[in-house]
């Protein structure tokens, strides 16, 4: 029996979505809108920000029209699941007006990064688990400190993404402890504030909000958002935790020694361990789990979705864009005959990420053979999968963990040429999810657990998981890819050092 319906709502790198689903049952009503970023006047090249009215506004649309899809009625909901995308953050006044609204890619403290990481690296690492600081909360607040300086004394709080969501929705204000990681403001560890952290960095520990389990009922909605939204006031709201370790959650990853592979706008591998797993090397980052299962260590592959989607674009651009890049990339053999592609993901993780040489390797003259466009697409997705390859490795010889099975979600899993390339690069089954949307189902199990169809999240992840498909590698084709991958893993260091 199915329950009562419940909302997700995903706030996501480039899109913004509402889904409304029954767990165990399935999706009843799912709409979605890109979402659009601004550089402010005087912040430099590197920043971005969103306009937080306007996306608030246009949540509550995305949840009228899945509702309306679902043929529902407010009433009819038992509560709201809230993830977003990690490393973005919002600043607050002491009215609660939103200062500053950032994504993930906003990179203007750049050099205030360098400065942390330079002064205090190695304790930064050690506390958060994760580098380069540039990407992150503290040095985000140090650039405000000195560059807005006036916005930075009236600062009252400080959020991350779905914090500020569920506290416009309900007017208290939270956060859920690995969302908090995310953000590089908790002590992975134990799991509690970085305190003696935010001392050394001069930052007020005032500033950030009360730590909230995931599937914890926040508040209820306010009934003026109520009224706008279509909903009942006081319907529970809950935090579900980062987007990336909501997928596991969603695929039902939860388990130490399980790997997720969420392949979106960018590209997360994550592994399940039971404790906390540094590298001397920094080259991993060290997150919580939102259920009970203990932490996950990441090697993060970029935005290999986003440089896909931007060669689809490029290559095909007509309405069915997606569709004939698969038709086309499915043509092409294994190695795509002869033809590299360097497009944003390569076999070291994010910590080394920055501005690099790219672009695509292929035999000439042309006159001998003509690249085909069908080629190009196919060495595109093999650059995600040789990435994952490689950060794959580096995961293995961190946790000391070998994943039997990888499983694989977000807007990449649609394409059945990846996920079968995938197999083979890998040599190992992949399990991709019967719903690219794995994150936002996630918060949708985390909206269960909070609606009490579940005693915790984990029993939510476990029972109400997407089911998957899997595809199994062929040892002739596995052997060929290990042949492909050795010769585009030098090509991409030699690439590099002649840069």
């Amino acid at each position: 029996m199915a329950g009562r319906p419940l909302i997700a709502l995903d706030i996501g790198s480039s899109t913004l979505r509402a889904l409304v689903g029954t767990v165990p049952g399935g999706v009843l009503g799912m709409a979605s809108a890109p979402l659009c970023y601004v550089n402010t006047e005087g912040s430099g090249p590197l920043a971005r920000e969103f306009e937080p009215d306007r996306l608030f506004a246009r949540a509550g649309e995305l949840v009228a029209e899945a509702l309306e899809q679902g043929q529902l009625k407010g009433p009819q909901v038992a509560a709201i699941g809230v993830t977003s995308q990690r490393q973005g953050s919002v600043f607050l006044d002491g009215n609660g007006r939103e200062l500053y609204a950032g994504p993930n890619t906003d990179l203007r403290a750049a050099m205030e990064g360098a400065v942390i990481d330079e002064e205090m690296g190695a304790e930064v690492y050690r506390v958060t688990g994760r580098l380069p600081s540039l990407m992150f909360t503290p040095a985000r607040l140090r650039w405000f400190h000195r560059h807005r300086p006036s916005a930075y004394d009236r600062m009252s709080h400080v959020l991350a993404i779905a914090g500020w969501m569920a506290y416009r929705m309900t007017g208290i204000m939270c956060c859920e402890p690995s969302l908090a990681g995310e953000v590089g403001l908790l002590d992975v560890a134990s799991r509690e504030r970085c305190t003696g952290l935010f001392e050394r960095l001069g930052i007020a520990p005032s500033l950030f909000p009360p730590l909230v389990e995931a599937g914890t009922q926040v508040g209820g909605l306010r009934a003026d958002v109520a009224r706008s939204w279509g909903l009942p006031a006081g319907t529970p709201v809950t935090l579900a935790g980062p987007d990336t370790q909501s997928g596991l959650v969603g695929m039902g990853a939860v388990t130490p020694g399980m790997t997720g592979l969420v392949a979106g706008w960018s590209c997360s591998l994550q592994t399940v361990t039971a404790g906390p797993r540094w590298d001397e090397k920094k080259r991993t980052w060290v997150g919580l789990m939102p259920t009970k299962a203990g932490w996950v260590a990441e090697s993060n592959m970029g935005d290999g979705g986003n440089a896909y989607d931007w060669l689809v674009n490029t290559v095909v651009c007509d309405q069915d864009s997606f569709e004939r890049a698969e038709s086309m990339a499915s043509e092409a053999a294994p190695g795509a005959g002869g033809t590299m592609a360097f497009l944003g993901p390569g076999p070291g993780s994010m910590p080394s990420a920055g501005l690099r040489q790219g672009g695509f390797v292929f035999y000439t003259p042309l006159s001998f053979q003509r690249v085909s466009k069908g080629q190009l697409l196919r060495a595109a997705l093999e650059n995600i999968a040789y990435s994952a390859r490689g950060n794959l490795e580096t995961l293995g010889e961190v946790t000391g963990q070998d994943a039997e099975a990888v499983h694989l979600g977000g807007g990449l899993s649609r394409s059945t040429t990846f996920c079968t390339l995938l197999a083979n690069v890998l040599g190992r089954e992949v399990h991709c999810s019967v719903l690219p949307e794995v994150s936002t189902w996630g918060a949708l199990l985390s909206a269960a657990t909070c609606a009490g169809e579940y005693s915790s999240l984990d029993e939510a992840a476990r029972d109400g998981h997407l089911r998957y498909h899997a595809f199994a590698p062929s040892p002739a084709d596995s052997a060929e890819y290990l042949e492909h991958y050795q010769r585009w893993r030098e090509t991409y260091h030699a690439i590099q050092e002649v840069a």
